[in-house]
């Protein structure tokens, strides 16, 4: 089953403009409603996609049966976004939260884009 077959949205020529590829990890920061969204976009995308929670109470019966996504809930930490080729943050969430974190799980630098919410859908529209 392909992405387009998940969602037809979800054209080759769209997944392309991600700045990730399809089997790369995305990490979702947040799973409230916003990340069950982005997290349901990026695995139709063919994405792998690791999804954070710093509160376990937030994660619904309906985040958890999303197949293809891996939950870590608990407080956050660089090793959680090991191997990351993309960060979605969810609004709740200050970008400057996460930097720190970003520079401790890439000290060499390259450290994987950042997007917003809004940002993950704009790359995805038409």
């Amino acid at each position: 089953m392909n992405a387009d077959s998940l969602n037809p949205a979800l054209a080759p020529e769209r997944i392309a403009r991600l700045p990730a590829r399809p089997g790369e990890v995305a990490v979702v920061v947040g799973a409230g409603v916003s990340g069950e969204a982005a997290a349901r976009l990026l695995t139709a995308a063919g994405l792998r996609v690791r999804l954070l929670e710093s509160r376990p109470e937030n994660v619904s019966a309906q985040v958890a049966r999303i197949s293809g996504v891996e939950i870590r809930s608990g407080e956050h930490s660089p090793e959680q976004f090991a191997g990351a080729a993309l960060v979605v943050a969810s609004p709740g969430v200050a970008p400057s939260v996460l930097a720190p974190l970003l520079e401790s799980a890439f000290p060499q630098g390259g450290s994987p884009p950042l997007l917003g919410e809004t940002e993950l859908a704009l790359a995805l529209a038409d």
